[in-house]
């Protein structure tokens, strides 16, 4: 079957930031992180294999999304959850023969850290909401537009509507999309609706031919994220700070925040490089530049509906990695790395992989790489998505 997909990231463009139209006017991207991994970097690999009729995706304005779905057998809309998101969705499920739509997420958006950005948007409680807010807004982010008008009711107010919203999108499509198994769980009991998993996948030619960059002579530990991972880098940071007190020849490079320096002891600051966020080669090549990556990940509800990208990342730079068993610890097959059940555990685990030298920690490397290459690329996304896509419309043909 070949299907016509059309996709409505969330994530397309942010305050201040020009948007890339087509001829009519449609903005096409940027698209940033969340919307790239579950529409735009596997619909480019659908449209790149053939596989479709025909694919795309908008961040669709107004009354045109509504002639603009009747073209479309599949229509995805990622996250979206005011009236007229609604309103849309069940347009396409409800009143357009042969038509299916979709709902996709990939975090437990009910249950955000207040650490996390997004928590502003999806958040329960009204002060840790206006805390996050503020956090966000200190730190200039450029997720929100005039901030000085904004208020903690308005905070509040946009968190309720998206997750009375959410729930009502839930029943209102006809197959939902999540990223892992956890999700699945915890939302089935919740709807009616169909879900299925569609796991992210990585690009694999994003990493490929860029040389590392080395903060460091010696051993190079490394760790990328933003601020939302503070608790999992506090988590590790004293096991991490008494292997770097045993072996003298240890740097820590911290990639994306450099905040996360603060997490350590202080006497370890002559130990740390660290680097703000990097357009996204420049990015690999730091990682790509460690000898030992760290997963860690606190046993929050978040973190439990996570998919695994942080050691997909390391496994495409050849990184031997310690993770933690909670949201990584079946994506790191034997031989290459440890996953650790313990913040003890994760201390000897870095200190086995500083003992076993450059030649084996580089051959743990690529058994890692082998194996997301081998199961986790955006190409098996593509294909799992396409899979389930025909399957729901043939359901709802059969129904018809």
């Amino acid at each position: 079957m070949m299907l016509k997909i059309l996709g409505l990231p969330s994530d397309i463009g942010k305050p201040g930031e020009e948007l890339e139209t087509d001829n009519r006017g449609l903005a096409r991207g940027p698209v940033r992180a969340v919307g790239s991994y579950r529409i735009k970097w596997p619909f480019d690999w659908i449209r790149a294999t053939g596989l479709a009729e025909e694919i795309d995706y908008y961040a669709a304005p107004g009354q045109l999304a509504f002639e603009l779905v009747r073209d479309f057998d599949v229509v995805v809309m990622q996250r979206q959850t005011m009236p007229h998101h609604i309103t849309l969705m069940e347009h396409v499920s409800s009143f357009l023969k042969n038509r299916i739509a979709v709902y996709d997420f990939d975090d437990d958006l009910m249950n955000l850290d207040p650490a996390n950005p997004a928590y502003i948007f999806w958040g329960d409680d009204k002060r840790k909401l206006w805390s996050a807010f503020e956090e966000i807004r200190d730190n200039d982010m450029g997720r929100v537009d005039a901030p000085e008008r904004i208020t903690p009711d308005m905070v509040y107010k946009q968190a309720q509507l998206n997750r009375l919203g959410f729930a009502e999108m839930l029943s209102s499509v006809d197959l939902i999309t999540v990223s892992t198994d956890y999700l699945k769980a915890k939302y089935l009991p919740l709807t009616a609706t169909p879900i299925e998993v569609v796991p992210n996948g990585i690009v694999e030619s994003s990493w490929a031919n860029i040389d590392p960059i080395r903060v460091a002579e010696g051993t190079v530990i490394g760790w990328a994220g933003g601020f939302s991972h503070k608790s999992d880098l506090q988590m590790i940071a004293g096991a991490v700070a008494q292997v770097a007190k045993r072996n003298e020849d240890v740097t820590l490079a911290l990639i994306g925040w450099p905040g996360a320096r603060d997490v350590f002891p202080a006497w370890m600051k002559d130990r740390i490089v660290t680097v703000d966020w990097l357009p996204m080669d420049e990015y690999r090549a730091y990682v790509k530049g460690f000898d030992i990556g760290l997963a860690p990940a606190a046993r929050t509800a978040q973190n439990m509906a996570k998919s695994p990208i942080r050691v997909f990342e390391l496994g495409l730079a050849g990184v031997p990695v310690v993770a933690s068993e909670v949201c990584y610890g079946r994506f790191v097959p034997d031989g290459s790395g440890y996953v650790a059940q313990t913040v003890r555990q994760f201390g000897k685990a870095i200190e086995k992989l500083i003992r076993a030298g450059h030649e084996k920690r580089c051959n743990m490397g690529t058994v890692l790489k082998d194996y997301v290459l081998n199961k986790h690329t955006v190409a098996h996304t593509g294909a799992r998505m396409l899979e389930v896509y025909e399957d729901a419309l043939e359901r709802k043909k059969a129904n018809n």
